[in-house]
């Protein structure tokens, strides 16, 4: 059992008050038959895929947007999507953004997205969770170890390999190697300050 992890606060490089991105996590609440009564879902890849489906059409939405997107694994059941932005924005205009993006992803695909706090009612869907903006709030760190038994890492990705991969194809075992030879797809997200004025205006008239 891997011990826990290191959580990322997405206020990073300027003021707390300032977060450095907008961050949407994904977690399928399909769940593997094996969960001890009234337990959260374990890992199991029909929910992952569910996550990884969902993932895309968020990324679809983001790039009608021509907002640049950044995805990782959880290294759970889930994924963990990153948007970089300028740090002009409070916690509470990028939690009412990340909202809104939730909201529209819903109505158009309500048969696998879901934003219902009531656990019950999340079951055979994917969970929007927009509430890690909010300051105090921290996700797992990227290239952390998760406390699973083969102690998966939470992996940055390059989107192309999305649909091809497995959130235990990582662990602390073999992601050494695999940084030494490939590319960090996530290597210029601290240089990517994007400004999300216009969107905002935009994405609530979508609303």
């Amino acid at each position: 059992m891997a011990r826990n992890d290191p959580d990322l606060s997405d206020a990073q490089n300027c003021g707390l008050d300032t977060p450095d991105f907008i961050i949407f996590d994904l977690d399928p609440y399909i769940y593997s038959g094996t969960e001890k009564t009234g337990g959260e879902p374990e890992y199991n890849e029909k929910g992952f895929k569910a996550a990884v489906d969902v993932a895309f059409e968020l990324k679809d939405l983001f790039d009608q947007f021509k907002i640049q997107s950044y995805v990782k694994t959880s290294g759970k059941t889930g994924l963990h999507i990153f948007v970089p932005v300028a740090p002009i924005y409070s916690y509470k205009q990028t939690r009412n953004f990340a909202e809104i993006v939730g909201k529209m992803l819903r109505r158009e695909d309500p048969d696998n997205v879901t934003m219902e706090w009531n656990t019950e009612k999340r079951k055979g869907k994917v969970f929007f969770d927009y509430n890690q903006n909010a300051k105090g709030k921290t996700v797992a760190s990227v290239l952390s170890a998760r406390p699973t038994v083969s102690a998966t890492v939470s992996m940055p990705v390059k989107w192309n390999d999305l649909d091809r991969l497995l959130p235990t194809d990582f662990t602390i075992l073999n992601v050494p190697e695999f940084l030494r030879k490939n590319r960090d797809p996530w290597s210029d997200i601290l240089h990517k300050k994007q400004d999300l004025g216009t969107i905002l205006e935009k994405s609530r008239r979508l609303n």
